[in-house]
């Protein structure tokens, strides 16, 4: 009872939502209505948790407290109609931020001895990547997303060098694969579906010669790591094509799937819970090994249900529909680095789910095109 007059909660918000007729107004209802619904997600997996093992409601509701963090980036909503805020210092703080960021980033690989953190979950050797830092890379990627398009739409060499700078931190001190998969394909894009044949020549003859540059030093000066790094993709691919996982880490995602596959059928449609490590050891007291974030949706599926897959699936649903609403001369670097980034977060989550930790990097984005749709609709001073 309690599940189905959640359900009904969900479809009679979808119903409003699309009797709006103002695309302004639409967006803005949408918005809202999407973290009304995203809230419910930790009341649903606490019930769940509950149900399925045991856990008090509090535990699941707290151990899921990372989903408040959608509302976090819908400050913009509120700030930019009273106009204390404009769409070009989102655009610069973005890009300054993003630069100390990578700067910190890359004094703790290369000068700081991990030994010195006193928390293991942050920072960590592991036996196939080596030095570890729990260190989000989403600015970094986003920095590699405008280098692009500085490169391309404005012929800016020093973006050539930032970009080198990016992909050599993300390939060889991040080395996540399912990151730099979605990278690459997110890349991909940009180039084959944003960029006429001008650009595309722009941003060849930039980063030819620096992929090129690059690689020669790699080789020359770092050749172990190359290895290294090709060694991991071999696992990652050896288990696509079925074959025996060649690493440990491919291995585990092999075995974490096994091992939660007849949960995730028998409750599918809501999901088995968030565990809260506080109790019980949480998913390790249970399954020994499991984290539900390393399955992506699959992941997801199991923790939050079909329910949950498409609920945490929306902010990608409305971003797309409303970047492909903003005109043409309004297409500027924070459209495209946002349109690029959100397409890598779709093809990241799908492997390595987001969306059941970081639900508040799915709605940044979102947030910044309702900047767009409300300078469209001429309510920008």
């Amino acid at each position: 009872m309690f599940l189905d007059t959640l359900l009904l909660i969900f479809l009679g918000i979808v119903g409003v939502l699309s009797l709006s007729k103002s695309r302004f107004y639409e967006m803005e209802l949408c918005l809202r209505g999407l973290v009304t619904i995203v809230l419910l997600i930790p009341i649903i997996s606490a019930y769940q948790a509950y149900n399925n093992f045991g856990q008090p409601l509090l535990y699941g509701l707290l151990a899921d407290r990372a989903k408040l963090y959608i509302l976090t980036p819908f400050a913009l909503v509120f700030l930019v109609p009273k106009g204390w805020i404009r769409k070009s210092q989102v655009e610069q703080s973005l890009f300054y931020v993003a630069i100390i960021y990578l700067l910190i980033c890359l004094i703790l690989y290369v000068f700081v001895d991990p030994k010195v953190f006193q928390n293991p979950n942050f920072a960590s050797v592991t036996q196939f990547k080596g030095v570890k830092y729990k260190l989000n890379s989403a600015l970094i990627i986003m920095l590699t997303f405008l280098s692009f398009y500085k490169i391309a739409f404005d012929k800016q060499n020093f973006f050539a060098v930032l970009l080198a700078i990016c992909v050599c931190y993300l390939f060889f001190l991040v080395k996540g694969r399912s990151l730099l998969f979605a990278v690459f394909l997110s890349s991909v894009y940009f180039f084959v579906f944003q960029l006429d044949s001008i650009r595309k020549r722009n941003l060849l003859m930039a980063v030819i010669p620096t992929v090129l540059v690059v690689a020669l030093v790699i080789y020359i000066f770092f050749n172990e790591e190359w290895q290294a790094n090709v060694n991991l993709f071999k696992g990652a691919f050896d288990v696509f094509i079925g074959n025996k996982a060649s690493d440990a880490s491919a291995a585990s995602r092999v075995r974490q799937t096994n091992l939660i596959w007849g949960a995730i059928q028998e409750h599918l449609y809501f999901g088995n819970g968030y565990l809260s490590t506080r109790w019980k050891g949480g998913y390790a007291g249970i399954y020994d090994h499991f984290y539900p974030s390393d399955l992506g949706w699959l992941g997801l599926l199991y923790v939050n249900g079909i329910f949950g897959l498409i609920v945490l699936n929306l902010p990608f649903l409305l971003f797309f529909r409303y970047s492909a609403l903003v005109s043409k001369d309004k297409r500027d670097a924070l459209y495209h680095v946002m349109l690029n980034f959100m397409i890598y977060l779709f093809i990241h989550c799908a492997f390595a789910s987001y969306s059941i930790r970081k639900v508040g990097l799915l709605a940044l984005p979102l947030a910044i095109m309702y900047l767009y749709q409300h300078k469209q609709s001429g309510f920008v001073n």
